[in-house]
C-alpha cells in the first residue's frame, strides 16, 4: 500500500469518527449558523463533490460566446456571478427556443438568461412568491419570460413532454425537492435538451439544507450527470447516454483528465 492511500484511508477514518463528535458538540450551530456548517463540510466531506468534472468549452464543437451581464447579484441567496456568467454562456451557445427555470428568486439568473435567448425564445419561470422575479419584471426583458406562480407540480403538469430544450433547477435545495423537482421536468427535456442545476456545492450537508450533491450522485448511476468546472452547476443532456452524444461527454471528460495531469500549473493544492 502506497503512503498517500495510506494517508487517504486514515484521513478517511479520522473524519467518519469526526462527524458525529461535531454532530453532537454543535448540533445547534450546525443548523443556525451557515458559516459554520459550511467551514464543516470542507472539512468533514471533502470529497462530497463526486461528479465528473468538465470544461463547459470541451461541452460544444464551436467555441463558446462572450457574454454580457448587466445587473450584477445584490443580497443574500442570489446566484454568484460566475454561475450566471456560466449560464448565459450555456444559453447563447444552446440557443434554447424555450427555456424553463425553477425558483427565480430576486430573478438575476431569468434576466441572464433571456438576455441571451434567440430572437424567438421564450423563459417561462416558475415561483411560489407573486413578489419575486423584481430584477426583470419592469425591464424590457419581461416579454420574453412568462411568469407562473405556484408549485412546480401544478405548473408543469400542462405541459407536453419534450416541450422545452432548457431547464435549469435552482428552487428548494433540500434532497427530496431537489428529486421532486428533477422527476417534474425530465419528461419535458428535449433529447438534445441541457437540464442544469444549480447549488451542486459543499455546504448545507448537516442541517439537510443542501441536498444536491447526494441526490445527482444517485442519478449520476442512472443518467450522465457531469459538474462544470469552476461553477456550481451540474449538467445532464439526454443525448449523452448513447451514440455521438455519449462519445463527445466522453472527449469532455478525456479532455479535463489530460488538463489534471498538467503539472504544477493545475494542481488543486493551495499555495503554501
Amino acid at each position: 500500500m502506497s503512503a498517500i492511500t495510506m494517508r487517504t484511508r486514515l484521513g478517511n477514518l479520522l473524519r467518519s469518527l469526526a462527524e458525529p463528535v461535531v454532530r453532537l458538540l454543535f448540533g445547534a450551530k450546525l443548523k443556525r449558523d451557515p458559516s459554520f456548517e459550511y467551514a464543516a463540510c470542507l472539512m468533514l466531506k471533502p470529497r462530497r463533490l463526486s461528479l465528473q468534472r468538465v470544461e463547459l468549452e470541451d461541452l460544444f464543437e464551436q467555441p463558446v460566446p462572450a457574454v454580457s451581464i448587466e445587473r450584477l447579484p445584490r443580497g443574500s441567496w442570489s446566484s454568484p456571478v460566475v454561475d450566471m456568467v456560466a449560464m448565459a454562456r450555456i444559453v447563447a451557445a444552446a440557443q434554447p427556443r424555450r427555456a424553463l427555470e425553477l425558483g427565480s428568486f430576486r430573478g438575476y439568473t431569468a434576466a441572464a438568461i433571456a438576455a441571451h435567448l434567440p430572437s424567438a425564445g421564450q423563459l417561462v419561470t416558475v415561483d411560489i412568491d407573486p413578489q419575486h422575479g423584481s430584477v426583470y419584471r419592469d425591464s424590457a426583458l419581461a416579454a420574453r419570460i412568462e411568469r407562473r406562480i405556484g408549485t412546480i407540480d401544478e405548473q408543469t403538469a400542462h405541459e407536453p413532454d419534450a416541450s422545452f430544450d432548457l431547464v435549469f433547477v435552482d428552487a428548494d435545495h433540500r434532497y427530496e425537492a431537489a428529486r421532486s423537482d428533477t422527476e417534474a421536468v425530465l419528461r419535458l427535456l428535449k433529447p438534445d435538451g441541457w437540464l442544469l442545476w444549480h447549488d451542486y456545492s459543499n455546504w448545507g450537508y448537516f442541517s439537510g439544507a443542501c441536498g444536491v450533491p447526494e441526490y445527482l450522485a444517485e442519478l449520476s448511476r442512472e443518467r450522465p450527470v457531469v459538474h462544470l468546472a469552476g461553477t456550481n452547476i451540474a449538467a445532464h443532456r439526454p443525448c449523452w447516454a448513447q451514440g455521438e452524444g455519449q462519445a463527445e461527454l466522453e472527449r469532455a471528460v478525456d479532455a479535463m483528465t489530460q488538463r489534471n495531469r498538467g503539472g504544477a500549473w493545475q494542481t488543486q493544492v493551495a499555495r503554501p
